[in-house]
């Protein structure tokens, strides 16, 4: 109280903090680094051990195991997967998420180090490698069309080295191009005519290029380095190695070979849309601002562009593709306009309420908490991104409670005739204790999830850490910034009569004058609590009646909502020892067939595996799909299903489509994995397992096996080839995936695989555990079920502390409890399943908005008791007095959720008007717990809550009375 005192005293000094607040925030806003997703850590360290013709099974004994052996004591490690394949072998380190980066590559590094020793004389040095999502591109650019190769090439390392110049770049890799070699082709009969041996030819070229150190020379009068030219400058060097000399007769490699420029044989090709091209991936610097980084590039480009000569102009097309700035513009702008959405829904309501200029006043607390808010995330290096901008959305009707209770305890002061500025100062200081205790508690319930662990956790840590900072932006804005601005330039609000006339029954008047729509909830009020235990029995059975009746009929469980995604992936399977050239040709055939397949922007082919992916080892090539804007195009569904029409009758070939991922990376939807010490059994029991995917309706399943011919040095048998073997911390693993049809629930599926698996029960020595979304999904579901208990625990502390009672404080996380029916009974209404991400976030945060109505009011209770002894008069009054501040507060919350929920997105500057735009399904789920819930608990705070202390009431009554009459007894 002391402090709001202060403040009002020095009211010039509020003022200029409240406009430092509103310029630093604003510049903080246009300055800070703006992304799609969360720039997160992925805590994967991986080593790649290189070495010519060695077969998966010795990679596995000399290369994977002597890493293994020092790498598995370092801590920190989650788990530990090794790949053994032919001409090497890689092994990969998950961290726990959060991890010291710089510490776990300078344990890896030092592991790797000590096993050198034991790696055979021929194996290549390890390569050491961090996967991080700031390497991943940002933007790639695509030279394309019918010059020559050479052309393109040099134009590529031409824009590399200039875009690396860029300080945002990170780095930027060339996918398409060959390195350029010198052939050397002799002939057998040119070099039998000279009689020469062939090695002498070899040993000739691969002895020069060399530079000779001839030290210096130093005459008396100087000193000079002495330089021998010895490395090649041209082919015609080369050409002219002298291979025999005999008197005045030279036979140099020209008269023996053919020598010319050309490539290396290629291992990968790049095409853009069926065209042959180059690719330059660019990759962003962490933490800083995509969409700039972006657009230097392109500047960039297009100054390279007005120097090259008019032939390669004409002849070579730029292209950009991945481009993420156009996705994180939209999605941006649609949030954006989210915010703007909600933000005038609840002025439109508290104006309405409390008059233009006390809904102003209330209005001044958001860009204050909103811009304060990203200021502090400025500060601590936070990019914009869609979890941020929607923790604004969440927090638009929670900041505003404060203001709107000070304000409308004020109005009401204002308008029994004390000034401005005592009407004020008594509002802040009499409503500091409970909107202290409201704020805190609603604080405890998102403070849990800010230690979610995992890479989920370090994706979703940025909503409940932008919600604490909003809300405590918000209540430096309701008990000090808007009551001194309100005692500068507030007024009695323009109410009618009738409300004025409400309002001063329920403080002091006559209970029966009070009319309209709060006489009809004094009716309802007044028949509740004279039923209290009706009540509050039928609220109990309504609670476990809701979950029989969800668990039974409810819609089911997912992981993450599905959102409509940018991109998505064509992964090309085929078996066989496939050369480069042949594979190629089958993605030749498939992009014929589908490059004319509507909504597609570009097609970006990649041919060839990556021998580190974690994919199925038998994939032939990738086609990366960009589809145009999601407003014009069909749905990804329908595109799928059109691609899938096209590539049926390919024999030989599996087209696996793939969608982006949404959220944080867990993965294929059931990831079964397979391990034992006792390699042999792993094959059956994954043939066993994958028959029983074959048969299940709604899995695409990926296997990993072909056939290859062996020597022709020796005896030819048809053999199965060991194409990949896999460990995972030290056991030989076989994983098997599969995605799940649209429409379906991974959730379900994994349920009817668990029961098949207890009904066919696999050699026990043999571990079975099922990965990937059902993984992250178990984790999550059980550290929210404990953040959600720490959070009751941590409010009950607060609550407690506020009012000094087991039943009160009881009473009100009874009513967060009860909240959870509003939200199944949206679920199923909607039709949609419990997300355990969103729907479980969503129960956290409404557990901390429920509590913010029921403090109030009991507080308000509890000062009406001190000087009204009927109970029930003082919950009916308390109910007259707190109906409009709790409709608010409820109002204004659901109005700030509503758009997103329903996925209505309004842009302000075209007027257009959109639905189901991708940026609102990521949080549609969350949205409506929220909404069906906080409607829900709205009911119980102003009927059950009454009801509940009128139930304490009488057994307080009652307890008194039989304390009375024992005393009496003991008496007589």
């Amino acid at each position: 109280m002391s402090l709001i005192r202060t403040s009002f005293n020095y009211s010039r000094t509020v003022l200029l903090a409240l406009m430092f607040i509103l310029i630093t925030g604003s510049v903080a806003y246009n300055d800070i680094p703006k992304e799609s997703e969360p720039d997160i850590d992925i805590p994967i360290i991986y080593v790649t051990i290189r070495h010519d013709g060695i077969s998966p099974e010795d990679a596995e004994r000399l290369l994977i195991r002597p890493i293994e052996q020092e790498l598995k004591t370092i801590e920190g490690i989650k788990e530990m997967r090794s790949t053994g394949y032919e001409g090497g072998a890689n092994v990969l380190l998950e961290f726990d998420a959060g991890f010291d980066s710089d510490s776990a590559m300078r344990d890896v590094r030092e592991g790797v180090d000590l096993a050198k020793g034991s790696l055979p004389a021929a194996t290549d040095d390890p390569e050491i490698h961090e996967v991080n999502f700031s390497l991943f591109p940002v933007v790639v650019v695509i030279l394309s069309g019918d010059a020559p190769d050479r052309a393109l090439y040099r134009l590529a390392r031409e824009l590399k080295d200039a875009i690396e110049g860029i300080g945002e770049v990170l780095q930027v890799k060339i996918a398409g191009d060959r390195d350029e070699v010198v052939q050397v082709i002799v002939d057998p009969l040119r070099l039998e005519s000279y009689g020469l041996d062939p090695a002498l030819a070899a040993a000739t070229v691969s002895s020069s290029n060399m530079l000779v150190a001839a030290g210096v020379q130093d005459t008396g009068q100087g000193r000079f380095s002495i330089k021998v030219p010895g490395l090649f400058e041209s082919v015609m060097d080369i050409a002219d190695l002298p291979v025999l000399v005999d008197g005045d007769a030279v036979v140099t490699v020209g008269d023996i070979a053919d020598v010319r420029r050309t490539f290396r044989d290629p291992e990968t090709h790049a095409r853009v849309n069926g065209k042959v091209a180059v690719a330059l991936e660019v990759s962003k610097r962490s933490g800083e601002n995509v969409i700039a980084t972006i657009e230097k590039v392109r500047a960039v480009v297009a100054a390279h562009q007005t120097e090259w000569p008019q032939t390669i102009k004409d002849s070579v097309q730029v292209n950009y593709s991945q481009d993420r700035s156009d996705q994180i513009r939209t999605m941006l702008s649609d949030l954006q306009n989210s915010v703007i959405s909600a933000v005038i829904l609840v002025m439109i309501v508290v104006i309405a309420a409390l008059g233009v200029r006390s809904g102003l006043l209330v209005g001044l607390a958001i860009p204050g908490s909103f811009l304060a808010a990203l200021l502090t995330l400025y500060l601590l290096d936070v990019s914009l991104n869609i979890v941020v901008l929607f923790s604004l959305i969440l927090a638009v009707g929670m900041l505003v409670d404060g203001a709107i209770v000070v304000t409308e305890f004020a109005d009401r002061k204002l308008s029994e005739g004390l000034s401005r500025r005592e009407a004020y100062l008594q509002a802040s200081g009499r409503m500091a204790a409970p909107i202290i205790a409201s704020t805190a508690t609603t604080l405890a319930a998102f403070l849990p999830l800010v230690f979610w662990p995992g890479v989920v956790g370090e994706f979703m840590k940025f909503l409940p850490m932008t919600v604490l900072i909003t809300l405590g932006a918000s209540l430096a804005m309701a008990l000090i910034f808007v009551p001194v601005v309100g005692s500068l330039i507030g007024r009695p609000s323009t109410l009618s009569q009738r409300a004025l006339d409400n309002l001063n029954a329920g403080e002091a008047g006559d209970l029966s004058s009070v009319a309209g729509p709060t006489g009809v909830y004094l009716s309802v009020l007044r028949w509740a609590v004279i039923r209290p235990k009706t009540i509050l029995a039928s609220s109990v059975v309504l609670l476990i009646g809701m979950f029989v009746v969800y668990g039974q009929l409810g819609p089911g469980v997912e992981f993450f909502p599905d959102v409509e995604p940018d991109n998505a992936q064509v992964q090309v399977r085929a078996r066989g020892n496939l050369s480069i050239e042949e594979q190629n040709g089958i993605m030749r055939n498939i992009e014929r067939r589908v490059l004319d397949v509507d909504g597609v922007r570009t097609f970006y082919t990649r041919v060839g595996a990556d021998q580190n992916s974690e994919e199925a080892e038998d994939i032939v090539g990738s086609i990366s799909l960009e589809f145009g804007d999601w407003r014009f195009r069909p749905r990804v569904k329908e595109i799928f299903h059109t691609i899938r029409e096209r590539v049926a009758d390919l024999a030989g070939v599996v087209v696996d489509l793939r969608k982006e991922e949404g959220g944080p990376p867990v993965g294929k939807p059931i990831q079964i994995q397979l391990s034992s010490y006792y390699p042999e059994l792993l094959e059956e029991a994954a043939a066993m397992i994958r028959t029983k995917f074959d048969e299940t309706p709604g899995l695409a399943v990926n296997t990993q096996q072909g056939a290859v011919p062996v020597s022709n040095f020796v005896k030819r048998e048809a053999e199965q080839k060991t194409g990949r073997l896999r460990r995972v911390d030290g056991f030989r693993v076989i994983t098997v995936k599969a995605d799940v049809e649209e429409g379906v629930l991974a959730d379900t599926k994994l349920h009817e695989l668990q029961a098949w698996l207890a009904d066919h029960p696999i050699d026990p020595r043999i571990q079975v555990v099922f990965k990937g979304e059902d993984e992250e999904q178990a984790k999550a579901k059980a550290f929210l079920g404990k953040a959600f208990m720490v959070a009751l625990f941590l409010m009950a502390l607060i609550l407690i502390t506020q009012f000094n009672s087991f039943y009160q404080a009881a009473l009100i996380l009874f009513a967060v409890v009860m909240s959870t029916v509003g939200v199944l009974l949206g679920l199923m209404l909607t039709g949609s399943p419990f997300g355990i991400v969103m729907n479980g976030i969503g129960v956290i945060a409404l557990a901390g908005i429920v509590v913010n109505n029921n403090i109030v009011l009991i507080d308000t209770y509890a000062r009406l008791r001190e000087t009204i002894g009927d109970p029930i008069e003082a919950v009916l009054r308390t109910g007259v007095q707190r109906l409009r501040p709790v409709m608010l507060t409820t109002v204004t919350t659901i109005l700030g959720l509503l758009p997103m929920m329903l996925g209505i997105n309004i842009d302000f500057i075209t007027r257009e008007v959109t639905h189901g735009a991708p940026s609102t399904q990521w949080w549609t789920q969350l949205s409506t717990s929220i909404v069906f819930g906080l409607g829900f608990a709205t009911i119980l705070t102003l009927v059950v809550t009454p009801s509940a202390l009128i139930l304490q009431a009488n057994l307080s009554r009652w307890w008194s009375g039989r304390r009375q009459r024992s005393v009496s007894l003991a008496s007589s």
